[in-house]
């Protein structure tokens, strides 16, 4: 199903009464302090507001970290890690699928009015995000009013240093090791690529509230059971969430970082707030 798949191409469950805010946590650490918010990567409407809210809020913060640093978003690393990744090399995506799973991929890119001969030289993870990204726009969410982008424009319009976790190479190396499951992907996907308003607007409006309770779907392991929801769990969650760990460690030695990064990263099993908290460090939910 979609939603088995959607935060796997864009990523402890705390239940608390509903706030009118977003979740806000504060990391106090041996080598400092910083802060996390968590992320959903579309939207469909304007959270300046509530953003600049977070950002009142803590006058120390005078530097945004997110998954991917500015100059990793622009042409030349994209283009780059979409051959490295993206693009077939031998053989063509007819190859890579089953018969049934390659003609559900034509049925779909046949609705969005994508053409297939484009698709066919794409490994599956990137055809399925190529059609994820049709179907957003169909549904009318914007990447630009995802919560890490707009609060990217904040940071910008306040003068504050921008870093990031990775690189765009090491998002889509985790990616791609999804494609041992393309035929499940696929056919997951298929099915309810139609619903996506119907997953998405609870869910950012939850995010609006802070209700981290009405969120468990942003998890690979909420979602269904076997090989392949711990195979994108590990990959898109586990692995990278414990790379950033000694990266967190040294933002915080200067406690002025506010860190943005999906919130799948940050509550769900093997999250941030388990794997921080396990090391020593105090997190505490602010808002």
């Amino acid at each position: 199903m979609l939603k088995r798949t959607i935060f796997l191409i864009l990523l402890a469950i705390s239940v608390r009464p509903a706030l009118a805010e977003p979740a806000l946590w504060q990391v106090d650490t041996p080598q400092g302090r910083l802060w996390l918010l968590g992320s959903i990567h579309v939207g469909k409407r304007d959270s300046s507001d509530q953003l600049k809210a977070v950002a009142d809020r803590l006058p120390q913060v005078h530097t945004l970290v997110q998954e991917l640093a500015p100059e990793q978003m622009t042409l030349q690393p994209m283009q780059a890690a979409i051959m490295a990744y993206g693009v077939i090399k031998d053989g063509s995506l007819k190859d890579q699928l089953s018969p049934k799973a390659y003609q559900q991929i034509a049925q779909m890119a046949g609705d969005y009015q994508l053409p297939m001969a484009q698709l066919d030289r794409m490994r599956p993870w990137f055809v399925m995000m190529t059609l994820m990204q049709s179907a957003l726009a169909r549904h009318h969410f914007d990447p630009r009013l995802g919560i890490d982008n707009q609060m990217l424009a904040i940071a910008r319009q306040r003068g504050w240093q921008l870093h990031g976790l990775e690189s765009v190479d090491r998002q889509f190396q985790a990616l791609s090791s999804t494609d041992s499951y393309a035929d499940q992907m696929v056919q997951d996907s298929a099915k309810e690529m139609d619903g996506l308003d119907d997953t998405l607007t609870p869910m950012l409006a939850a995010w609006g509230q802070g209700q981290l309770g009405k969120l468990g779907d942003l998890c690979p392991l909420s979602q269904g059971q076997g090989p392949a929801y711990q195979a994108m769990h590990d990959a898109t969650l586990k692995a990278r969430n414990h790379e950033w760990l000694p990266k967190l460690a040294d933002i915080a030695k200067g406690s002025d970082s506010l860190v943005v990064v999906g919130l799948g990263h940050i509550i769900c099993q093997d999250g941030l707030l388990k794997l921080l908290a396990a090391q020593g460090d105090k997190v505490v939910r602010l808002q």
